[in-house]
């Protein structure tokens, strides 16, 4: 695969598509879940071109990271006060154009900049307990029969979490990193209680999720690899993906607005001053705030979790 990728849209897009197959191995889901849900302000196919882009990165400049871990286009970083390093390429995204079609929008990882340190862009990290505490009264959010859900722990039969009524039971014996996990999951399928599919999507949609909760707030998967054979084959996977990364997205900025927690794909304004690097242009709609975002395919945008932030992802494919 040839890199830079294209800047042509719907280029970019065939090779997005292309790339589906290479996600039918559960481990590479896996390492899909776990890059959107670092990622989570971006939409899932971007995560992927993302991601795709990284990897032939590296092996070009081996001191790279093994993972990206914050994404921003040169607009954004110039407002943080930093530079694209000379010779770094970026990474193409996809992009809605204000007619509703596809435009390519050019991204850079934070070790492919440099300039002003800026403290605020690492990850706010509260704990699992607050995490734990916060997961179980989103359940409050949802009803059955006209009352809210409550959280009451116990001894599970058969299931880890389950639902009965408007009790979500969950496993007294979990600790704080495996009762994410699993509420996760539990929350993501009530979310996707109206999605159209078989109980086996639903279910691989909702573990997918579970996954990328689990990444953004870096506790322990327990080893769980949702198979893709339960999404329906390559040409599913996408529309998989967003709809996991929608709801799993939907339970982090829940957590986030009672934490305080920052994901790594929320970049907080900075300093106006570019650092004294070379300019980097500003693609449109790249400097675009959360509320002046159109609307995207195959995804949908979600407020940023801090709404003093602009969400670099949310107006992207």
């Amino acid at each position: 695969m040839d890199h830079p990728f294209p800047d042509d849209a719907y280029e970019l897009r065939a090779l997005l598509l292309s790339g589906m197959d290479g996600l039918m191995p559960p481990a590479e889901w896996h390492d899909a879940c776990l890059t959107s849900g670092r990622l989570s302000s971006w939409t899932f196919a971007n995560s992927i071109l993302v991601s795709m882009q990284h990897r032939l990165e590296t092996a070009l400049h081996p001191g790279m990271p093994e993972r990206p871990t914050l994404i921003a286009s040169g607009a954004a970083w110039a407002r943080a006060g930093r530079y694209a390093e000379p010779g770094a390429r970026g990474y193409r995204i996809l992009k809605a154009d204000e007619t509703g079609g596809l435009t390519s929008g050019l991204v850079y990882d934070i070790s492919q900049t440099d300039g002003t340190p800026y403290l605020n862009l690492a990850p706010a990290e509260p704990s699992l307990s607050s995490i734990t505490t916060s997961m179980e009264s989103m359940f409050g959010e949802f009803e059955s029969d006209g009352k809210p859900l409550r959280v009451e722990r116990g001894e599970a039969s058969g299931r880890d979490c389950s639902t009965d009524g408007n009790v979500v039971l969950l496993d007294s014996t979990l600790d704080d990193a495996a009762a994410i996990r699993v509420m996760a999951r539990e929350l993501a399928l009530i979310i996707l209680a109206d999605h159209e599919g078989t109980p086996d999507q639903s279910d691989f949609i909702a573990r997918s999720a579970s996954l990328m909760v689990c990444a953004a707030f870096g506790c322990a998967t327990g080893g769980d690899s949702p198979d893709p054979a339960g999404s329906g084959g390559p040409s599913d996977l996408l529309p998989a993906g967003g709809a996991a990364r929608s709801a799993a997205r939907r339970i982090i900025a829940f957590c986030g607005r009672a934490t305080g927690f920052r994901d790594g794909s929320l970049l907080a304004p900075g300093p106006v001053s570019a650092g004294g690097g070379p300019a980097m242009e500003d693609e449109p709609g790249e400097g675009m705030e959360p509320d002046q975002s159109p609307s995207i395919i195959m995804d949908n945008p979600v407020p940023a979790i801090d709404t003093t932030s602009f969400d670099i992802g949310g107006d992207i494919l």
